[in-house]
C-alpha cells in the first residue's frame, strides 16, 4: 500500500504533483476537500473545473474509501498553465453508521 497524505502536508503533495506523480490524500468529506483546495490555491494550484472527477480511476473493491481523482492546474505569473494537468486521488473517511440498541417489546 502506498503512502496517503493528510491535508496538512500540502507542500509535499504539490511537489509530488509537479513531478508527475499522483499523490493519495485523505479527507473527511466534500467540505474538507473544499478546505484543502483552498489551501492549494494559496500555493497557486487550482482545481481544473472543466475536468470531471474520475470516480473509476482506482479499484474501489481493493480501495473502498477511494472517492475520486481530481485534476489541477498551476497558475504562474497570473496565468493558468492548462497545458500541464496534475492529479490527486482523494480518499474519504468511511461513513460510520450509528448503531442503535434493539427495541424491547416487553
Amino acid at each position: 500500500m502506498s503512502l496517503r497524505y493528510q491535508t496538512g502536508e500540502a507542500v509535499e503533495i504539490i511537489k509530488m504533483m509537479k513531478t508527475g506523480s499522483i499523490p493519495k490524500v485523505d479527507v473527511y468529506d466534500h467540505e474538507d476537500f473544499k478546505l484543502f483546495t483552498d489551501i492549494l490555491e494559496k500555493h497557486n494550484i487550482f482545481v481544473a473545473e472543466d475536468v470531471p472527477f474520475d470516480r473509476t480511476a482506482r479499484d474501489t473493491v481493493k480501495e473502498p474509501d477511494f472517492e475520486f481523482r481530481a485534476g489541477f492546474f498551476e497558475k504562474s505569473n497570473g496565468i493558468l498553465n492548462t497545458n500541464h494537468l496534475m492529479f490527486i486521488d482523494f480518499y474519504f473517511e468511511p461513513y460510520v453508521f450509528e448503531d442503535y440498541d434493539e427495541i424491547s417489546w416487553g
